[in-house]
């Protein structure tokens, strides 16, 4: 995790940080294993390296397609609006979603330390009623932090907000003091391309309890965005987001090469020779999680130098659980090859 500022004796990462991000992969149309493969990063900075859990989920079904007569009605193609059998496709997403971060946060020990909790943005209603009746402890804060620009202008007052950022860096709090509301948000502005908008689970009581509770809290906003790295070709992410984001992208994309290389398994009928694994990006996936089979094909067209690639492994290329299992396994190897790399 980026260290913050030496003289930053408020600094937000000086108590524990966790962080929740998350990335998923819609299969290809043909594949009917599952509608969603959602993978969550968890960074915790008393945890020695951060972790991912995928969640494979079905959706419920589209029963009425679009018409090739409509001429006037959205797709949802940018932004999601939708017919009712694609809402309810978009409800199970972000109750899954919701479910999937309650359970993360559910595998961390607590103690009576001051916690930020800090969890990609935007803020699902789903998981914000998940998370309000459950009961937040005083010493824990929950954050959600929006960066994506698809999703920051859906913010509640977010365009008024950053209008409103004038010869500083943070806007002031919304809604004001005195307003019953479930969150206070703020927007941060960094740079043209690092506008932030940050969501503070909260109530009325906490907002007029004392008179500097809003300073503190845009005290731990700014400490939080010193954690960003410097990077001239994205967004600066806050440093426990970045590495949970970083996490579940790692897993998705380990997803997505799964996804493309069980349908090649399963045309070879679980059986990989040199006609089978023709395709060097086959035959480099069969390499990292089985050498010895990647062996005998190059053996089979010609290559008899024992030792090809090092590393025994027979793996029952029939059951599909433990092939997943060895790409969870090979994961570090086979994004190298998802990647180009």
């Amino acid at each position: 995790m980026p260290k913050s500022s030496s003289n930053d004796t408020s600094s937000a990462t000086a108590k524990r940080v966790i962080a929740i991000a998350y990335e998923w992969v819609l299969p290809p149309i043909d594949f009917n294993d599952f509608d969603i493969a959602l993978s969550v990063g968890l960074f915790d900075s008393l945890s020695s390296k951060p972790t991912a859990t995928t969640y494979h989920a079905r959706l419920p079904s589209k029963k009425s397609p679009g018409r090739q007569s409509d001429v006037s009605g959205n797709l949802g193609l940018v932004f999601p609006v939708s017919d009712d059998g694609a809402g309810k496709r978009a409800a199970a997403s972000e109750r899954l979603i919701a479910d999937a971060i309650v359970w993360e946060l559910a595998k961390v020990t607590y103690n009576d330390s001051e916690t930020a909790i800090l969890i990609q943005g935007p803020m699902l209603p789903k998981l914000r009623g998940r998370l309000l009746y459950r009961g937040i402890p005083k010493h824990i804060s929950v954050w959600a932090i929006t960066w994506q620009p698809e999703w920051f202008w859906r913010m509640e007052a977010s365009e008024q907000l950053l209008l409103n950022i004038s010869g500083t860096d943070i806007s002031p709090m919304y809604p004001p003091e005195g307003v019953d509301r479930a969150s206070r948000s703020w927007v941060f502005k960094k740079a043209e391309k690092a506008v932030f908008h940050f969501e503070l689970l909260t109530n009325t009581w906490d907002c007029i309890s004392t008179r500097e509770w809003s300073t503190k809290c845009e005290q731990d906003i700014r400490a939080l965005v010193r954690t960003a790295e410097s990077n001239e070709e994205s967004i600066s992410l806050p440093g426990p987001i970045k590495t949970a984001h970083d996490v579940a992208r790692d897993r998705s994309d380990l997803e997505k090469h799964f996804l493309w290389f069980l349908p090649q398994l399963r045309d070879a009928n679980y059986k990989f020779d040199s006609q089978t694994s023709s395709d060097d990006r086959v035959l480099q996936t069969i390499k990292c999680i089985d050498p010895e089979c990647a062996n005998n094909i190059l053996a089979e067209c010609g290559a008899n130098s024992p030792g090809l690639f090092a590393g025994t492994q027979l793996l029952d290329w029939s059951n599909e659980t433990e092939v997943y299992a060895a790409f969870r396994n090979q994961q570090d190897q086979l994004l190298k090859v998802f990647r180009g790399q």
